[in-house]
Formats: C-alpha cells, sequence, structure tokens
C-alpha cells in the first residue's frame, strides 16, 4: 500500500522557507508531509486536529508571535478567507477563540516551535512555509501564489517588492 507520509515536494514552487535549518528546532521542512496533531480549543473546549482545520481548499496558518504580529496576521487571514490559529504552551489557558493549545506537547515536539514561527499547511497536508518570525513581506510572497495578489498586498499592507 503507497503512503502519502514518505511523499515529499521540498523542491517545490509552493514549499519555502526553513529559515536556519542547521541552527532550527524545526523537524520538518517546507514540503514534507505535516504531522496531524490534536490541539485543545479552549474557548469551546474541544480537542481539533490539523487535518480537521485544514477541511477546506485553503491553506491553514499556525503561527505564535507578539501579540501586535498575531493581531496583523489574523486580521490579514480574515481578510482573505483563509483558517489561522495561534498555537500556545500548554501553561497559557488562552480563551480566544483563534487560540489552540498544544497539550500533549506533540505539535512543539514534532514541528521543533519557538517563541515566534509560522507554519503554512497546504490543501494537500503538506509542509508550504515556514518562518521563525511572523514577517509580512515573506508572508506575503507565499501567499501571492495561492490567492489573488492585490488582495494580499492590501491584507498584508505590503507592496510586492
Amino acid at each position: 500500500k503507497f503512503s502519502q507520509l514518505h511523499v515529499s515536494y521540498r523542491d517545490s514552487r509552493l514549499s519555502e522557507g526553513g529559515d536556519g535549518r542547521r541552527g532550527s528546532r524545526a523537524r520538518l521542512l517546507p514540503g514534507d508531509r505535516a504531522p496531524d496533531v490534536a490541539l485543545f480549543q479552549g474557548s469551546n473546549a474541544t480537542t481539533v486536529t490539523i487535518f480537521e482545520l485544514l477541511g477546506t481548499l485553503r491553506p491553514l496558518l499556525l503561527f505564535r508571535g507578539s501579540d501586535v504580529a498575531e493581531d496583523t496576521l489574523l486580521r490579514a487571514c480574515e481578510s482573505l478567507g483563509l483558517p489561522a490559529f495561534a498555537v500556545v504552551e500548554p501553561a497559557t489557558s488562552d480563551m480566544r477563540p483563534f487560540a489552540l493549545t498544544d497539550l500533549a506537547g506533540d505539535f512543539g515536539r514534532l514541528y521543533g516551535t519557538s517563541s515566534s514561527f509560522i507554519w503554512l499547511i497546504r490543501p494537500d497536508g503538506h509542509v508550504g512555509l515556514h518562518l521563525e518570525a511572523i514577517d509580512p513581506h515573506r508572508i506575503a510572497s507565499y501567499l501571492r501564489w495561492v490567492c489573488e495578489p492585490q488582495a494580499v498586498e492590501a491584507a498584508l499592507g505590503v507592496a510586492r517588492a
């Protein structure tokens, strides 16, 4: 039986990022199959998996950053119709509707998270983008491939370089 777990698209145009691979805590690289991890959504007291969140034909953004960076990214994703969630540490009792808690530590272990990051999971279940900081210009550069470019620039407040 053929398994999608061994399929990689690391050389695809839709696989970008992987900043500082040697010093990075990330175990995955853009183009790898994204592990499905269960996360707790405190706002409605349910557990949800990454692949359940990926149910639409749109990419899914999982991130952590400063409050200002998170707010900017959330507003941009909302205007583009992209699902986006902040992944928070287990010690944080975050009840915001877009916050997901990594109770078992699986996300941190498998994705190698840091204090600031973005993981964009493509609709096919593969990592499309990994950044170790919320960088609107790099995010816009990637999203121009999957969303209408002018809408991306307006949502993130960046112009094409």
